[in-house]
């Protein structure tokens, strides 16, 4: 495949999304061992998840940001099955952004490495 398989995509997406927070002044990294986005603090945050399956010959994928959303509703879950804490990019910027401007700027990456 173009990106040499499932887990080369999986690794090209975190890397787009993280270069998309970094630019916007988030210290974050890339966490391979549980797939996301984190900030680079004790403990650290999630601020993005992306998950890929491949059953039956159907590919499903998809990749989320906490851009400016409520966290209560993670208080009554624990997300990917971890203990560790969420954030948003309004918390760790401590400004507001559109969802629109934020997969812009996703799109522009993502054409980067497609054209």
């Amino acid at each position: 495949s173009r990106f040499g398989g499932i887990h080369n995509l999986i690794s090209s997406i975190l890397q787009i999304i993280n270069k998309v927070l970094q630019d916007l002044s988030v210290d974050s990294c890339i966490n391979y061992d549980n797939p996301g986005i984190w900030t680079n603090s004790i403990p650290p945050r999630k601020l993005s998840a992306v998950g890929m399956s491949n059953k039956h010959g159907y590919t499903m994928h998809g990749f989320a940001i906490n851009v400016d959303l409520p966290l209560t509703g993670f208080t009554a879950i624990v997300p990917c099955g971890l203990t560790l804490p969420v954030s948003t990019l309004a918390i760790e910027t401590g400004s507001q952004y559109a969802v629109s401007k934020i997969a812009d700027l996703i799109e522009k990456e993502f054409l980067k490495i497609l054209s």
